[in-house]
C-alpha cells in the first residue's frame, strides 16, 4: 500500500512541476507580446474631449472593421465624435487581455465591445468531467501567474517605461488583416477549423477576471456590449443548424448569466468577403463598418 501511495504522490508532484514550468515557462517565451500591438496601452496616454469606445478581442475583431483612424473618420462623419480604442490578439485564450484590465479600467471608456468569443469554448467537448478539469486548470495557472508576478517579475524582467505619445497610433498595423481571399483548400480548411466545433459558454471558475472585469466595468458606469462577428456562408452551410443554434443558446446564456446585451454581426456574406471564411477582407470590413455604426447609431438615440 505504501508503494502504491508513494507513486501516486509522485505522480502528483510531478504533474504540479510540470504544468508549474510550462505556465511560467510559456509566461516568460512570450513577455515579448507586451511590446505588440495588443499589449500597447501607451495608447491610453492620450486624453481627448470627445467619449471613447474600446473593443477587444480576436483577430476576428482585428480584422473585423475598418482600422482605428478610418472608423474615427466615418463615426464623426455620422455625426458620432468617439475616439475609438481596439485591443486584438489572435487566439481564443482570453488570460493575455488580463493584463491589461487594469488600464482599461482605469480609463473609463464610455462604451466597450467585448468580444463573445472570450467567453465560448469550442473545443467540442461538452462533458461535466471536461467542465470540471478545465476549472481547476485554469485556477492553478492563474494561481502560478499571479506568485510569478508578486515575486519573480522584477528579478528576471525589466519594466518597460510607456512613453506619452503625441498622437494615437493606427491599428491594426498595415498589413495585418488580408486584402483579398486566400488560396487555400476550402474543405481542407473547413474540416480543420470546424471538424469539432461545438459551443458552449464557459463558466465564472475558468474566466473570473472576465467576469469581474463586466462587472467592474458595469460599477463604474461604462456601457459593456458582447459583439459577435460570424462567419461566412459556406462556413455556416458546413456547421449546420445543431452547432449554429448551440451557439446561439451559448449567447443567450452569456446574456443572462451578465445581464449583458449582445450584437451579432449578421454575416452568411459570399466567399468574395472573407479571405479565410471567417476573417473579412477589405470589401466584407466595409459591410461590417457601416452595420456597425448603423447600430451604434440606433443605440445611442434610444438611450439618449
Amino acid at each position: 500500500m505504501k508503494s502504491v501511495l508513494s507513486i501516486k504522490a509522485w505522480f502528483v508532484i510531478f504533474i504540479c512541476l510540470f504544468l508549474t514550468v510550462f505556465v511560467m515557462g510559456s509566461d516568460f517565451f512570450l513577455k515579448g507580446d507586451n511590446a505588440s500591438e495588443f499589449y500597447n496601452i501607451n495608447r491610453l496616454s492620450i486624453k481627448k474631449e470627445n467619449p471613447s469606445i474600446f473593443m477587444v478581442g480576436t483577430s476576428l475583431i482585428r480584422c473585423g472593421f475598418y482600422y482605428d483612424d478610418e472608423l474615427e473618420l466615418e463615426l464623426n462623419g455620422k455625426g458620432l465624435n468617439y475616439d475609438f480604442f481596439r485591443f486584438a490578439k489572435s487566439g481564443f485564450d482570453p488570460l493575455p487581455f488580463s493584463e491589461i484590465i487594469d488600464e482599461v479600467l482605469a480609463f473609463k471608456p464610455n462604451v466597450i465591445f467585448l468580444h463573445a468569443d472570450y467567453f465560448i469554448d469550442y473545443s467540442g467537448t461538452d462533458s461535466q468531467l471536461y467542465s470540471v478539469v478545465s476549472d481547476y486548470l485554469n485556477q492553478y495557472r492563474q494561481l502560478i501567474i499571479s506568485i510569478k508576478e508578486l515575486f519573480l517579475d522584477e528579478l528576471f524582467y525589466q519594466e518597460t517605461v510607456q512613453e506619452t505619445v503625441q498622437e494615437k497610433e493606427n491599428y491594426p498595423s498595415s498589413g495585418s488583416c488580408g486584402i483579398k481571399q486566400k488560396k487555400i483548400d476550402i474543405d481542407r480548411k473547413l474540416k480543420k477549423t470546424y471538424s469539432d466545433w461545438y459551443p458552449r459558454l464557459k463558466n465564472y471558475g475558468e474566466i473570473p477576471y472576465l467576469y469581474d472585469f463586466v462587472e467592474d466595468l458595469k460599477a463604474q458606469g461604462t456601457k459593456v456590449i458582447f459583439i459577435e462577428m460570424g462567419r461566412s456562408k459556406l462556413a455556416n452551410r458546413y456547421l449546420g443548424k445543431q452547432k449554429l443554434e448551440a451557439l446561439s443558446q451559448s449567447l443567450e446564456e452569456l446574456k443572462n448569466e451578465t445581464g449583458v446585451s449582445y450584437w451579432r454581426f449578421p454575416a452568411n456574406l459570399d466567399e468574395e468577403y472573407y479571405w479565410d471564411f471567417s476573417h473579412l477582407n477589405s470589401k466584407g470590413r466595409e459591410i461590417s463598418t457601416n452595420w456597425f455604426i448603423d447600430q451604434l447609431s440606433q443605440h445611442i438615440q434610444l438611450n439618449d
